[in-house]
């Protein structure tokens, strides 16, 4: 019993001896996060370039057409062209296409007169050169947009006028040849005066005195003054047709004028060598059969003229 307890004892005595473990500090528990999220994201930077650069290296031209890129032929606008580089050169790049290969894909969407124009510029590149993804695009806007061209579409930015158009019809055209004009709309005051003075008359006096929080607003109160126009001259055309249908309707005035009347200012206006029979209306005979003279109906001899 005694032996127990001394075992007991001595066991106890070994525990109490130990020391407790020293506490982390805060600092080193920040530290060690900062480290495990440096390496987190050192790793993902590797795997993202590792998989950028397995997936330049599967790309084709069958996965490519995938993502449908538009066909380029004959713009009808210059900047049209500018716009198809700009919309599949985000497509190659969503693609994840290699650089060597993006001037062979986008050559592959040239079409009639684009193709030519291509082809004759590779035939004139010096043998064994590798046309570059920027020399193609210096060289496509320069042969597709040209400067002359672009200044004429200014032009005709500058002259741009309402007409006939309807408000929405116009800010469409607006907002179409303004591109060529960046430097009349690179303020919103600016793009504001310019529209302005493009508006029909009337409402740039519906307008005038009105100012304007930015060109949004400036395009919302003109829709709703040319609605308000349309009412008035619908109300106005209404009133003019009641006006008419509740006129009373003028009566023509009728005056006799005898044959013999006839007769006499027909002869005063011709020579006197000349004797006028005034045309005899159809009659019936004065004597029917079976009745007396008496009982002849009379018929007046003589022309009615409607005056008035």
């Amino acid at each position: 019993m005694s032996g127990a307890n001394q075992g007991v004892d001595l066991s106890s005595g070994n525990i109490d001896d130990e020391e407790p473990p020293s506490p982390t500090s805060m600092a080193e528990i920040m530290l060690e996060a900062e480290r495990n999220r440096r390496d987190q994201t050192c790793l993902l930077e590797c795997i993202a370039q590792n998989t950028s650069r397995q997936q330049d290296s599967v790309v084709t031209i069958q996965d490519f057409i995938l993502l449908n890129p538009p066909v380029f032929r004959c713009p009808s606008e210059p900047l049209d062209a500018d716009d198809w580089l700009r919309s599949l050169e985000r497509k190659l790049e969503t693609a994840h296409v290699a650089p060597c290969d993006r001037v062979l894909f986008a050559a592959y969407f040239l079409e009639g007169a684009a193709l030519q124009w291509w082809e004759n510029f590779v035939a004139m590149q010096p043998v064994g050169h590798v046309v570059t993804w920027q020399e193609f695009c210096d060289d496509f806007r320069g042969y597709h947009i040209p400067d002359q061209l672009m200044e004429r579409k200014r032009e005709e930015f500058c002259n741009l006028t309402q007409g006939k158009m309807s408000v929405h019809e116009y800010r469409t055209e607006f907002t179409r040849v303004a591109r060529y004009a960046q430097e009349e709309v690179s303020t919103d005051a600016k793009k504001q005066a310019r529209f302005r003075k493009g508006l029909s008359p009337v409402l740039r006096h519906d307008l005038n005195l009105h100012e304007f929080v930015n060109f949004r607003d400036l395009v919302d109160k003109s829709f709703k003054a040319e609605y308000g126009n349309e009412l008035y001259e619908e109300s106005r055309k209404r009133d003019r047709e009641f006006a008419q249908s509740s006129s009373p309707v003028s009566r023509k005035r009728c005056v006799w004028i005898p044959f013999n009347d006839v007769s006499h200012a027909v002869s005063a206006s011709r020579p006197s060598s000349t004797i006028y029979r005034p045309p005899q209306p159809n009659l019936p005979p004065w004597n029917f059969v079976g009745q007396s003279s008496a009982h002849v109906p009379f018929v007046p001899r003589g022309i009615f003229l409607q005056c008035g």
